[in-house]
């Protein structure tokens, strides 16, 4: 399905008769490994920022620099919620075009993906299953597959915006990536 794997390569040698040898390999798939690493990685980062107190905007935008590191990952952007408004407003993003963004600056609260971010809900769908104005948008931008996730307050359960990240070669991720 076009999925990059991460293999250890091992080889042996093998003593044959009149001083001929040949050559044993073994390829082990460490792709799991490989990408926990990587999550655990971004966690550290995200752990690190926090710490040093740099303001939510500049924390974000590295955030989101460094979710690039997941195989599927082409594009991506992080919108805040604006309460007064009403509306979230992308404030950072990688991997799209101008054009996109002009299309995709804001979502109202009437939006469905407002709607499902408020409702403290994670959505992981193909782009055919969009509504047609929005699928319309992201297919002209190349992106097959999209994740779109609430960033909440942990200390009072409101919604701060959503990480939005975006797929032009794969349709689907694993449990362990949503994750």
């Amino acid at each position: 399905d076009g999925e990059l794997l991460h293999l250890a390569i091992t080889k042996h040698r093998i003593n044959l008769p009149n001083n001929a040898y040949g050559i044993l390999t073994i390829g082990n798939d460490i792709t799991s490994r490989k990408r926990n690493e990587e999550i655990v990685n971004i966690q550290y980062t995200i752990d690190y920022l926090a710490s040093l107190k740099d303001g939510l905007k500049k924390t974000l935008s590295i955030i989101l620099e460094k979710i690039f590191i997941l195989y599927w990952v082409d594009g991506g952007g992080i919108y805040l919620w604006d309460e007064n408004l009403r509306r979230l407003k992308l404030e950072s993003h990688q991997g799209l075009s101008k054009e996109f963004i002009k299309e995709v600056k804001f979502y109202n609260e009437d939006s469905a993906q407002v709607k499902l971010l408020l409702n403290h809900t994670k959505v992981y769908l193909e782009v055919d299953l969009l509504d047609p104005d929005i699928r319309n948008v992201t297919e002209k931008e190349g992106i097959r597959f999209l994740a779109v996730i609430p960033l909440i307050d942990q200390s009072t359960g409101a919604l701060i915006g959503s990480l939005n990240l975006a797929s032009r070669k794969f349709v689907k991720i694993s449990e362990q990536e949503k994750k």
